[in-house]
C-alpha cells in the first residue's frame, strides 16, 4: 500500500471513533501505531474489546496484519446495523427478505448424528430465486442472509466453512468473504445471466451482546458463537426485460433414459415474498410487445 503523509489537522469523522459504527470486513484507512504511515485494508478484528469510543480512531487490525487507529471508513454501506435492526422489527415484506443460510442445510445439519455440516445446492437456488424476484420488483430490495424467518441470528460461519473446505482454518476474513462473493456471482450467471452489476454485497458483524441488547435471540445451534456475520445483498430493479430463472432439471425420456434440461421461471415479489409468474403475464404487465 502507498504511504500517505500525516494530516493530523483534520478532525476525525465520528464513524471511525465509535466502535459500533464499524464492522469486521469494512474497508478502512488506518494510521499505524507509533508511526506516521497510513495503510488501507479490511478490518479483520477489533483490538479494544471493551472500549466503545476512541478519539484517535478505533484500534483495529486489517487483513495484511497491520494494526493501528482507524482514520477513514472507505466501505460504502448498503445498510447500517441500526437500520437492519429496525427492518427486522418490521419483519419481511415487499423490499426485505430473510434467509438463514446461503449453502448450509440447517435442518439436516442440526439432526446429523456425526455433527458434520451438510451442504445443499438447492439452498443456493432458493437465494438466486429471491434475487430474481427483487430484480423484477420495481422497488428492488434487500436480501439478508444469516437470520432465520423467526428473527433468530444464525450467522454466516457455517457457509464460510462449507465454501472454503480445508482452507477454512487458514483463511483470513477477506478470503472468506471473497469466496462467497465469487460463488454468488457464478451462481447468478449460471441461473439468471449477466446481471451481476445489479447488486452490492456487504457484511455486518454483530456480537452476542449487541444481538441480545437489541432484543433478538440467537439460534439454539449457534449459541456457542460470540460473533455473527450477516450478509446484506442490495438488489436493483432491472427495467429492460424480465429477469428469468433458468432452473436445471433432470428427467427420464420416453425410452427411460436420463436427460437434463432447463425450466424457465419468472419470480416476482409480493407483500409476503417471492411469487411465481407466467412469462406472458409479466410481459403484459410491463407493456412489452
Amino acid at each position: 500500500m502507498d504511504v500517505i503523509k500525516k494530516s493530523d489537522s483534520k478532525k476525525l469523522p465520528s464513524n471511525v471513533c465509535v466502535k459500533s459504527d464499524l464492522s469486521i470486513g469494512d474497508e478502512v484507512k488506518i494510521k499505524k501505531f507509533d508511526s506516521d504511515s497510513k495503510f488501507i485494508g479490511t478490518i479483520t478484528r477489533f483490538l479494544e474489546n471493551n472500549r466503545l469510543y476512541n478519539k484517535n480512531g478505533t484500534e483495529v487490525e486489517i487483513h495484511n496484519a497491520m494494526r493501528g487507529n482507524t482514520i477513514q471508513k472507505i466501505t460504502t454501506e448498503v445498510i447500517s446495523k441500526e437500520t437492519l435492526l429496525k427492518k427486522l422489527k418490521n419483519h419481511e415484506g415487499l423490499q426485505f427478505e430473510l434467509k438463514a443460510t446461503y449453502y448450509c442445510d440447517t435442518k439436516k445439519t442440526k439432526y446429523n448424528p456425526a455433527n458434520d455440516l451438510i451442504s445443499g445446492q438447492y439452498m443456493k437456488n432458493i437465494v438466486i430465486e429471491e434475487i430474481c424476484s427483487f430484480m423484477n420488483n420495481p422497488t428492488g430490495g434487500i436480501l439478508c442472509i444469516g437470520i432465520t424467518d423467526d428473527l433468530k441470528f444464525y450467522g454466516f460461519e457455517n457457509d464460510f466453512k462449507l465454501l472454503l473446505g480445508n482452507k477454512y482454518s487458514k483463511s483470513d476474513y477477506t478470503e472468506k468473504t471473497d469466496a462467497f462473493k465469487g460463488d454468488l456471482v457464478n451462481n447468478v450467471k449460471n441461473l439468471l445471466g449477466e446481471y451481476t452489476s445489479r447488486f452490492d454485497v456487504q457484511f455486518l458483524n454483530f456480537s452476542k451482546d449487541e444481538i441480545k441488547n437489541a432484543g433478538f435471540e440467537i439460534d439454539e445451534t449457534q449459541k456457542d458463537n460470540d460473533q455473527f456475520d450477516i450478509c446484506i445483498i442490495d438488489l436493483a430493479y432491472y427495467d429492460m426485460m424480465p429477469v428469468i430463472f433458468r432452473d436445471k432439471v433432470s428427467f427420464k425420456n420416453k425410452d427411460n433414459k436420463e436427460e437434463s434440461g432447463k425450466v424457465f421461471k419468472i419470480w416476482d415479489r409480493g407483500a409476503h415474498g417471492k411469487n411465481p409468474l407466467k412469462i406472458e403475464d409479466f410481459m403484459c404487465r410491463k407493456n412489452v410487445k
